[in-house]
């Protein structure tokens, strides 16, 4: 995925004067000078500048028109390719009684909870935002995006290599606060808050994907409440997101929070004080590099910003190598011996990479087998050379094709090596002395099931195979049924299961009868998560809760397969018990999958453990906990 990255457009053009407008002019020029082209176009906030111009759709199609230009310069054509936040510029901070709304909520807010009430104000607030995505989206599109938000104002887009978040900074921008000689100042640096229970549902939705995220928001981590940070920065490591895109602060640099890094940009405007800037930006899922390049505005002309990183205008960044994904993209382990010396790397199999088989003719059958490897490189990479043999999954290669293009990885092509009369089947020269005939019987109906090259047969057919004597048979019902090894899953063909029973053609007295499994159905990621709601503030948790005492409060268990939510049709059992004395906590069942608990049998502080068995089980702990 490649995308461009800018912000704070304030886009004003009968006001912002001719610096700015030959600025933007040279921009669309240096993008097509560059032949920049890109899969989706960043944006985050400051669609205008609120002290000089209206909330109006004229201004908002005027920002847009811009934004089209642009788009269409970089290659995207599908208006939904380009991403958006809002800035605090983008949004009407008196509407419906938002100032007392938004000074009460941020004193009374909990970052352990992360919830919040009337999203639907905060939301609405947002009037020159929902300008601008009237004008790129339509309004038919846009008002299902207000609608969503109001549920959750932070939105993820699932894509084939990565996700997308797109995190509101701003519902809590612009409170203006009295100080005590009766002047007014905004109160925004320090005290943004966006709901964090908020932000970890959208990532916990995409987490099974694992794929890394990025997030795109219009302020900077360092101008965040100091405890919403830590626990933002907490969930964005366990959650896999690699990198936070911003502006704002109208300048161009790159930190690291935690392990997290933020690129921030510049504007779009030239004047005092400010760094106009952008960035392109490309992720490598081959490789887990991030490469991110700066370009500013200097002496009335776009270049590389060579202060960006200490390494110049571009930087690389190897999420795996920083630990940013819980989950590697480079699962498997290889050895290698190499100039008499065993090499590891670490390596992973795409889908469909590995493949096994039987090639038959009429003299021999042959067990066969492909692989495609891609390898992380190291600083042994560079000496893997053709005929290389490693052991994965109880199975021999042998290198036959090496391809280093994609950078930091290694794709390697191998061929199955078979080695010894029991290693599946012989593939060496054979005498017809060594061949033996079987006959394969379906004892089992099944549909057009697949043996030998995939042939068509009718239930019962009888068929003689002709194999090495003394060789271990492998016998590959359907060439697309499920095949694990090493964590791989290569799913396919739907086709049941069947019985084969193998008969001598010189004894046939003498058989042996396999049973074959073949998958009903593709294999299924399934996962469960237990949940606490809460009646008196209406949220939901999921995990690692507390529970107030003196509310009651439901507790239940969430199915999901391949992280579709659905319906659970047996029955859980939950089971409560104090962690300090084993006392049994009573408890109500609502449904096959909730149960209603009186809070007021848990003592303040204690700590309790909830046990849901059925389908699976699973347990958790939870904290009674006075409410102050």
């Amino acid at each position: 995925m490649k995308w461009l990255h800018l912000s704070d457009l304030h886009f004003n053009p009968v006001q912002d004067g001719t610096d700015t407008n030959y600025l933007r002019e040279k921009l669309k020029d240096f993008l097509i000078k560059k032949r920049v082209h890109v899969d989706k176009l960043f944006l985050t906030g400051d669609f205008r500048d609120a002290s000089r111009q209206a909330d109006s759709d004229e201004n908002a199609k005027k920002a847009v028109q811009y934004i089209l230009e642009i788009s269409e310069i970089v290659g995207i054509v599908d208006y939904k390719n380009i991403l958006c936040v809002p800035g605090n510029h983008d949004l009407d901070r008196y509407i419906n009684n938002r100032q007392e709304l938004i000074c009460k909520t941020k004193r009374s807010y909990r970052t352990q909870e992360g919830t919040f009430e009337n999203t639907s104000v905060l939301v609405e607030a947002f009037t020159f935002y929902k300008r601008v995505l009237n004008q790129l989206y339509g309004k038919e599109y846009t008002e299902h995006l207000f609608d969503v938000y109001k549920a959750n104002p932070h939105r993820i887009c699932l894509y084939n290599d990565c996700n997308i978040m797109m995190m509101n900074t701003e519902l809590f921008a612009g409170e203006i606060v009295t100080t005590g000689d009766g002047g007014k100042h905004e109160n925004d640096a320090g005290t943004i808050i966006v709901g964090s229970n908020y932000v970890l549902s959208s990532l916990f939705d995409v987490k099974q994907t694992g794929n890394p995220t990025i997030v795109l928001g219009h302020r900077g981590l360092e101008l965040f409440e100091a405890t919403e940070r830590r626990k933002l920065l907490s969930v964005f490591k366990d959650n896999n997101v690699c990198m936070y895109l911003c502006g704002h602060s109208h300048d161009l640099w790159y930190e690291e929070y935690g392990e997290i890094p933020q690129i921030t940009v510049g504007c779009i405007k030239e004047a005092n004080g400010v760094k106009a800037g952008f960035t392109i930006g490309e992720f490598c899922s081959g490789s887990n590099i991030i490469k991110v390049t700066a370009f500013t505005w200097d002496n009335n002309n776009w270049s590389d910003y060579s202060h960006f990183s200490k390494d110049g205008s571009t930087l690389l960044f190897d999420i795996y190598q920083n630990g940013l994904l819980s989950g590697s993209n480079f699962p498997l382990t290889i050895k290698i011996v190499i100039d008499g010396r065993v090499r590891q790397f670490n390596c992973r199999v795409p889908e469909n990479g590995m493949t096994f088989g039987v090639e038959h003719s009429t003299m021999i059958s042959v067990g066969t087998g492909d692989l495609v490897c891609i390898i992380r490189n190291n600083q042994y990479s560079d000496l893997i050379t053709y005929n290389h043999k490693f052991i994965l999954s109880k199975a021999i290669w042998k290198v036959i094709g090496i391809d280093t293009t994609t950078p930091g990885v290694t794709k390697i092509t191998c061929k199955r090596e078979l080695k010894g009369s029991y290693d599946d089947l012989e593939s060496g020269i054979s005498g017809i002395n060594q061949i033996a005939k079987f006959k394969i019987e379906l004892f089992v109906p099944i549909d057009s099931i697949g043996l030998n090259q995939q042939l068509k047969f009718t239930p019962y057919l009888i068929r003689d195979i002709e194999h090495i004597k003394d060789a271990k048979l492998c016998v590959s019902i359907a060439n697309e049924s499920v095949l694990a090894f090493d964590g791989i899953n290569i799913t396919g063909l739907s086709l049941g299961e069947t019985d084969i029973t193998v008969y001598w053609d010189d004894d046939k007295d003498i058989c042996e009868t396999f049973h074959v499994v073949v998958v009903s159905e593709p294999v299924k990621n399934i996962f469960y998560r237990v949940y606490k709601h809460d009646i008196k503030f209406n949220s939901k948790s999921y995990y690692d809760f507390s529970v107030i005492t003196c509310n009651d409060v439901y507790f239940g268990i969430e199915k999901y397969v391949n992280c579709e939510l659905t319906d659970i049709d047996e029955a859980f059992n939950f089971h409560i018990v104090s962690v300090k004395d084993g006392t049994v906590i009573p408890v109500n069942p609502e449904s096959n999958c909730e149960i209603k608990v009186k809070t007021s049998c848990l003592e303040t502080g204690g700590k309790y453990l909830l046990t849901v068995s059925g389908e699976s089980t699973i347990q958790v702990e939870f904290k009674g906990m006075a409410l102050f």
